[in-house]
């Protein structure tokens, strides 16, 4: 039986895809240089992040089975985001990927991540 995550896991667990979703959008909708300024802030966040709680995953699987899931979810919305970018389908479709980008970012991290104090 696990446990119920924690609000400081919750909000964890919120604030990253969100960050990154509004990153993506960001990224498809506007011209350089704020796809680069969005792209620093989102790095910016996880490092505050990382300075309240160490986020780890689940050890229910094998070990680097979960990081490679995240990593290949998160690149595939990254690929997504520089293929949109400037083509005639940018103004709605960034802002539809970055909030599909939250929701199953969000879903996987707060099913199987979980955060550990220091």
């Amino acid at each position: 039986m696990t446990a119920k995550p924690s609000k400081k896991a919750k909000n964890y667990w919120m604030a990253v895809p969100a960050a990154y979703g509004g990153t993506l959008t960001v990224v498809v909708i506007t011209e350089w240089p704020w796809p680069l300024i969005a792209g620093a802030a989102f790095v910016l966040l996880l490092i505050l992040q990382r300075f309240h709680g160490r986020a780890e995953h689940k050890d229910r699987v094998e070990p680097g089975t979960d990081s490679a899931t995240l990593g290949l979810l998160s690149s595939t919305f990254g690929a997504a985001a520089i293929l949109i970018h400037g083509s005639v389908i940018a103004a709605w479709a960034g802002p539809l990927l970055g909030l599909i980008t939250f929701a199953a970012l969000y879903f996987w991290l707060a099913r199987r991540g979980r955060i550990h104090q220091h």
